[in-house]
């Protein structure tokens, strides 16, 4: 409570004249009507690898913190906090981390070459990726694609050349198990159910990878990196 009427009063006039008014040392603003921060903070320090942040939180910079914790968020951004203040009881974010590169585009359409080029460089390798692969080059480099859809599953008809007589049909991969690379390269990635789906607009093939597991993945995402910070020796408290 205030501590005079008086006080109370100056605060209220200072709300009606949109100010920012300072009584018993304490400044306060009328735009939330709340009290406003002079207490000095560290610069929120950015890093784009786990490894980064464990040499960051060494014995010096522990030193200065005040019962750190660690919160890995929804999206996989790590974040280092330091303890509540204890006038405005709120946690100073002292660090974190992103994660430079570019997730694939799910549910989303796209030409083939497009997808054969982010199936080399956002998916860890595997057998399910070099026969996708395949398949692609494959619709890449025809003139003329058939595609079946019963709803279900998929096939497409190629042909080859002016002759019917090389037309082929080939039944399209339902569910796939795939890794694609959406979190630090550094931690093991997490390995998820998607379906391949094609459609055509014209004579052009266009395809997508559906994510019909959207939701088991990201807690066995934050294990995985909760794991690799441990492995690099952070022993404070994490939280996700």
């Amino acid at each position: 409570m205030y501590s005079n009427q008086s006080d109370a009063a100056v605060i209220v006039e200072a709300a009606r004249k949109n100010q920012i008014v300072e009584v018993d040392g304490i400044t306060y603003s009328n735009d939330s009507f709340s009290r406003v921060k002079r207490i000095p903070r560290l610069q929120v320090l950015t890093l784009s690898s786990i490894e980064a942040l464990s040499n960051f939180i060494s014995d010096d910079i522990q030193k200065v913190l005040v019962n750190p914790i660690i919160l890995i968020s929804k999206s996989h951004e790590v974040k280092l906090f330091n303890e509540p203040d204890k006038e405005m009881l709120e946690r100073d974010l002292v660090a974190k981390v992103e994660n430079p590169l570019e997730p694939f585009s799910f549910n989303n359409y796209m030409n083939v070459e497009n997808m054969i080029i982010q199936l080399q460089t956002k998916f860890i390798r595997n057998d399910t990726v070099d026969k996708l692969l395949k398949l692609l080059s494959s619709i890449g480099t025809t003139q003329d694609i058939g595609l079946k859809d019963n709803g279900v599953s998929q096939s497409i008809s190629v042909k080859r050349g002016v002759s019917a007589a090389s037309l082929e049909e080939v039944e399209l991969p339902k569910v796939l198990r795939l890794k694609p690379i959406r979190i630090f390269t550094e931690c093991e990635q997490v390995e998820s159910n998607f379906l391949f789906r094609i459609k055509q607009d014209g004579d052009i093939p266009y395809v997508a990878l559906m994510d019909i597991d959207p939701t088991e993945w990201k807690l066995k995402a934050s294990e995985s990196i909760s794991k690799k910070m441990k492995d690099y020796g952070i022993t404070l408290p994490i939280y996700y």
